[in-house]
């Protein structure tokens, strides 16, 4: 069976999206008992997993050569527009 690259990458991302709800399952029904472990409440313990997706989901959101090029413009410098750079809302 030949998969094209579409497909490829439609697994890709569907396996990511498989261990990412993974991970959270296992980590919230874990997390009481790592409170209890620890001696700590289990509202420090989510409060800790939020603080570490809101950091990921920040740094995963940004496009490199996006920012580069708004600073090249700021700059005044020419920068040449490519598909990658288009920004969709």
């Amino acid at each position: 069976m030949h998969l094209t690259y579409r497909w490829r990458a439609t697994l890709v991302i569907e396996l990511g999206l498989l261990m990412a709800i993974l991970d959270v399952t296992i980590v919230s029904v874990v997390l009481p008992q790592i409170a209890t472990a620890l001696h700590n409440d289990t509202f420090f313990f989510a409060l800790i997993a939020c603080a570490v997706c809101a950091v990921a989901t920040i740094f995963i959101g940004r496009d490199p050569a996006l920012e580069a090029a708004k600073a090249a413009k700021k700059r005044g410098e020419k920068v040449e527009e490519s598909a990658s750079m288009t920004v969709t809302p």
